[in-house]
């Protein structure tokens, strides 16, 4: 991961039904021990966790306004 090899993990419930609750309680706190899983959001939105863009709206793009 710290090399740009890996950048997720594909988890199957209905494979490992109780293994959710082993990523929960044992690989999460080991990876954030780590360094390499977050402890906390730097945001208050799903999109500020992903880091993307405020939405264009037509309040917020006035060259769609004046075209109108």
């Amino acid at each position: 991961m710290r090399h740009g090899a890996v950048d997720g993990f594909n988890v199957t419930p209905y494979l490992i039904p109780g293994g959710l609750d082993d990523i929960v309680d044992l690989l999460v706190p080991e990876l954030q021990e780590r360094g390499v899983y977050r402890t906390e959001y730097t945001g208050t939105t799903l999109r500020e966790h992903l880091g993307l863009r405020a939405p264009l709206t037509h309040r917020s793009a006035p060259e769609r306004q004046q075209a109108g």
